[in-house]
């Protein structure tokens, strides 16, 4: 359970990461998910070298901006899933189902994986603040207070569900008994929503604050530049 812990880390705002501006944090984020939702759309996944080097500029950006230790053990998690995607391919394989190739399963999952890691440091990069402000500007702002508070709420519940699969695990010595703690939970995390729409009922939201937004540095136009020019050139030219 501390790998979902880990994974739920992954999307709380690295302060950090403020150094940048936020043009240059929404720029390169969002265009580090788009990239592999184009390949995988576009070329099935297949474009090998594009998928290396989004990995490699998100595990790097992630490693300057936060903690990879981190990074990597909350990336167990999403592991074990593509494994488990893996075997049933696999499966499906022996009963005479039409699969895919294992060229294009581990391109394909590899694209996933760079996804992910794409969506986690957009979300390690803004705060709550800046991307309720941001829907906002889109004419989004019922859509920005509802996205906020679930976002707010989610770690909370996440951490209480961690909390209780290890005292339950720590008083039962055994993992058959962790269903116990199911009920518990329901009930937990009710009553917090229920709170959360009373306070949101009674009180209100917050008025959205305005956010600075700066004009990216030098080096960060260079960032965004080399990404978007290297990109377009491997989907084009590269395999």
């Amino acid at each position: 359970m501390s790998f979902l812990r880990s994974l739920v880390e992954l999307f709380i705002p690295a302060h950090s990461a403020k150094r940048l501006s936020l043009l240059t944090r929404v720029f390169t984020s969002t265009m580090l998910m788009i990239i592999p939702v184009v390949t995988q759309t576009l070329f099935k996944g297949q474009k090998i070298f594009v998928t290396l080097l989004i990995l490699i500029i998100t595990l790097l950006l992630l490693y300057m901006y936060s903690n990879l230790k981190k990074v990597l053990k909350g990336l167990t998690l999403f592991l074990v899933f593509i494994a488990v995607g893996f075997a049933v391919t696999i499966i499906s394989k022996f009963l005479g189902y039409p699969t895919p190739t294992a060229t294009e399963l581990i391109l394909s999952s590899a694209n996933l994986t760079a996804l992910f890691l794409a969506v986690s440091l957009f979300f390690q990069w803004l705060s709550l603040r800046e991307l309720r402000w941001i829907l906002a500007k889109l004419g989004m702002s019922k859509l920005a207070s509802l996205v906020t508070a679930t976002l707010a709420l989610l770690p909370l519940l996440f951490n209480n569900y961690a909390e209780a699969y290890t005292a339950t695990l720590t008083k039962f010595s055994s993992k058959r008994k962790v269903y116990k703690a199911i009920n518990a939970l329901i009930i937990h995390s009710v009553i917090i929503a229920n709170d959360i729409a009373q306070a949101i009922y009674l009180y209100g939201l917050p008025q959205i604050s305005k956010v600075k937004v700066e004009l990216p540095k030098p080096v960060e136009l260079v960032l965004m530049a080399v990404i978007t020019i290297t990109t377009i050139l491997l989907l084009v030219a590269a395999p």
